[in-house]
């Protein structure tokens, strides 16, 4: 220090001044970081802003008194050399000291020294520390108001809670509700529930529809055992707005914390929302830290507090399967708000026809996004543009490990393991996700899905029996009922299970209920019926849509080529090019399907250009599965039927290679028109029975129409060729019960079959 003390005395009073600033702006600097990523209080920047305030002064004086001091009180300098002789003896000339004399030496030798400036810094510096330590300390033991809930032992790290919405002004509450629930969501503090969750309590509490206040969330809480509940409400406040958040104890509605935050504008309203989060977050107990590297609402949500409001609509929408109105909401909130990134998400999600679209715009802008947001975003892209399940289940699993209580991300998860045929982790995933939100109606099917195709018929069932009672009359239970249904060989009972959805409110459900109608008109031969329902199930439908489903009909159902060629040929002729654009792809595989070489090159082409984007974004491992299957179609449509079979087996080894835990027998009868023409009888029937035999829920009436009946048709055929009566007589009777009631141009077939059924009965006696 007395180096120190030497080399500070000796520098002039500027110079005191530039050292003291410049060190203060590094201090200021040091504790900036500190702040941001050791999770230092907000106020310990201006703590030691005011210290070194404070320091200033008392530094400046003691360079004033000891610079001062120096230059006024030593004797003048002689004007010139004089020479001395030696033998003289000349002592200095003294000037007489003034009255103060003693005053100023007292204070620069006692009071304004340099180690009493340095001895005070660090004596203030310490101080510093004391009490940011002091508040850190007594923060996470619990200690007096600075104490967090969690640290307070009030409330369990990760606990559960339900969110109130938020009370007051109506226009404002909605918005409110929602950016709480997203800075919460941000939180590993807590876990919010999910509103289907308390939708799903309120049900079988038979409570009266309507805002979910303060005294029914602590009845669902009470219910269901959760300890907590975050409210809020808004009340003007002096031409304002002052909004209050605060944490109730379920069982007592005492007030465990309460914080404030107040704006005197409506446009703030979004900040006020984000800074009354982070208050909340840091009472709780989450790292002030990791409260601070979240994006802030108006960035990470939107600007646009009526975009808000309609993408908590469209959630609510989506999430009781009204998608058509979901997906007017999400149009409407991205008018309103075209950056807003998680609307543009939710619309991938809910809009098939738009869901590349949709999801490349996401990911777009995604830095826009809060962390949890982002990693959502980027696996919906990579799952719905690139296209790569593992990539996307990478970027799940990195979610998990920073969120473990995320639902969606444990579902999306399951869905890309079983896409894969990881059906046992994608049961786990389910399962997960059912534990920590169990009152979400989109798990259930999901996991009685993939343990029926895991063989776990009867967990699959126990699990639709639990989805049933959680969720009585929601339309998930009566797809997932009309699914079992049809699986155990009762089709009229599949479809009496979406009798209700037939005659719904909701035009997205009598939509996709007519699809399911439409699908089980058609495998039992009724065309016209199920070409009828299938109308009622398209949105926007137009003549050339329609025209290629006649088309396909006329092919796989008829087996009439020149009928389907003629009605295609008819239908491109009258569409629009963008419309033909659209559909290159099929147009491809249908010409080639009938052996029209020239016309399926040209359509191949032609879809190459107008999808070029989704063509180079196929992942590398799927390019030679994708080329293989567009030279099997075309030797096949040339009539090579060596090289397509070549093709076939090379395309089949690939697919297993890629996709090693899928499950062969779903695409075992894709190949059936190739070993028909090959003659290769005992192929086609042991390909045809292990089609029949797969493990299947959800899709498996969409996969059995048509191609079901033709199956049996095909097989006692060949039964009965191979002199095999039982198994033939097998065939045609479920062939002719199932075609019984088929349209009059089928008939034909169907007395064929019935009559050599007949016979057989009668040479067996």
């Amino acid at each position: 220090m007395k180096k120190l003390i030497q080399e500070v005395h000796r520098r002039s009073l500027w110079q005191v001044l530039g050292i003291y600033l410049m060190g203060a702006w590094v201090v200021l600097q040091v504790i900036d970081q500190l702040v941001q990523s050791a999770g230092l209080p907000d106020w310990v920047p201006s703590l030691a802003l005011v210290l070194l305030l404070i320091g200033l002064p008392m530094v400046m004086a003691t360079a004033f008194v000891q610079e001062g001091i120096s230059d006024h009180t030593h004797a003048p300098e002689p004007a010139a050399e004089t020479a001395v002789p030696e033998a003289v003896s000349v002592e200095p000339s003294v000037a007489p000291a003034s009255a103060s004399s003693p005053a100023k030496s007292w204070l620069r030798g006692s009071v304004f020294t340099w180690r009493n400036a340095i001895a005070g810094g660090i004596a203030a510096l310490a101080l510093f520390g004391a009490a940011t330590a002091g508040w850190m300390v007594m923060r996470s033991v619990g200690v007096g108001t600075t104490g967090t809930l969690v640290a307070r032992g009030l409330i369990e790290d990760g606990e559960r809670v339900v969110l109130a919405d938020f009370s007051g002004d109506s226009a404002l509450a909605v918005a409110a509700t929602m950016s709480l629930r997203v800075q919460l969501a941000e939180s590993g503090i807590v876990s919010v529930v999910a509103p289907s969750f308390v939708a799903s309590v309120l049900s079988r509490m038979q409570a009266e529809p309507g805002p979910v206040t303060l005294q029914r969330a602590r009845e669902v809480a009470e219910r269901e055992g959760i300890n907590a509940v975050v409210a809020g409400d808004i009340s003007g406040a002096g031409g304002g707005y002052l909004l209050t958040a605060r944490v109730v104890e379920t069982a007592t509605g005492a007030e465990l914390v309460t914080v404030s935050e107040s704006i005197s504008d409506v446009a703030d309203f979004l900040g006020a929302v984000d800074q009354l989060g982070r208050k909340l977050r840091e009472r709780l107990g989450e790292s002030l830290g990791s409260i601070r590297a979240t994006a802030p609402l108006e960035r990470a949500t939107t600007s646009s507090i009526e975009a808000l409001r309609k993408f908590t609509r469209a959630t609510e929408a989506f999430d009781a399967r009204d998608m058509d109105q979901a997906i007017a909401l999400l149009d409407e909130a991205i008018a309103l708000d075209s950056s807003f990134a998680m609307a543009w998400r939710k619309l991938a999600v809910a809009d098939v026809e738009r869901r590349e679209e949709a999801a490349t715009q996401a990911y777009e802008l995604r830095d826009r996004l809060t962390e949890r947001e982002r990693y959502h975003t980027i696996a919906i892209y990579q799952t719905y543009v690139l296209e790569d399940g593992d990539e996307a289940i990478t970027t799940y699993r990195a979610l998990l490990d920073a969120y473990p209580d995320d639902g969606t991300a444990l579902n999306n998860l399951a869905v890309s393991y079983q896409d894969q045929g990881q059906l046992d982790l994608a049961a786990e995933m389910f399962g997960r996700a059912i534990a920590l939100e169990p009152y979400s109606a989109h798990y259930y099917p999901n996991l009685s899905a993939a343990l029926y195709e895991g063989g776990q018929v009867d967990s699959a069932r126990a699990v639709m029996d639990s989805f049933s009672v959680a969720f009585p009359g929601h339309p998930n239970v009566a797809w997932q009922r009309a699914n079992f249904a049809y699986v155990d060989g009762d089709p009229a009972g599949a479809e009496a299970e979406l009798e209700p959805l037939l005659t719904s409110a909701v035009l997205s459900l009598r939509r996709q209920a007519n699809r399911y109608v439409s699908n089980l008109r058609i495998r039992e031969g009724r065309l016209r019926e199920g070409l009828q329902a299938w109308r009622q199930s398209v949105e926007n439908l137009t003549a050339f849509d329609e025209a290629r489903r006649v088309s396909w009909m006329e092919l796989e159902v008829r087996s009439d080529t020149a009928g389907a060629r003629g009605q295609m040929l008819a239908a491109i002729e009258a569409a629009s090019d963008s419309l033909v654009d659209e559909s290159a792809g099929q147009l491809s595989n249908f010409f080639y399907q009938i052996g029209d070489v020239q016309l399926g090159d040209q359509y191949y082409a032609r879809d190459l250009v107008v999808d070029s984007v989704q063509h180079a974004n196929i992942p590398e491992r799927f390019k030679r599965l994708e080329e293989l299957g567009h030279n099997y179609n075309r030797s096949f449509a040339m009539g090579d039927h060596e090289a397509a079979l070549a093709t076939i087996r090379e395309m089949e080894t690939e697919a297993l290679r890629v996709v090693p835990n899928v499950d062969p027998a779903n695409w075992a009868d894709d190949a059936i028109p190739l070993f028909e023409a090959l003659g290769q009888a005992d192929t086609i029937i042991a390909r045809y029975e292990t089609w029949m035999g797969r493990r299947q829920l959800s899709n498996r009436l969409a996969d059995d129409s048509p191609d079901l009946p033709l199956a049996l048709e095909r097989l006692g055929q060949l039964y009965d060729a191979k002199g095999d009566t039982e198994n033939a007589a097998l065939y045609y009777a479920q062939f002719v019960d199932m075609w019984e009631n088929a349209d009059s141009e089928l008939q034909p077939r169907v007395a064929v079959a019935r009559a050599r059924l007949e016979e057989i009965i009668r040479e067996r006696g």
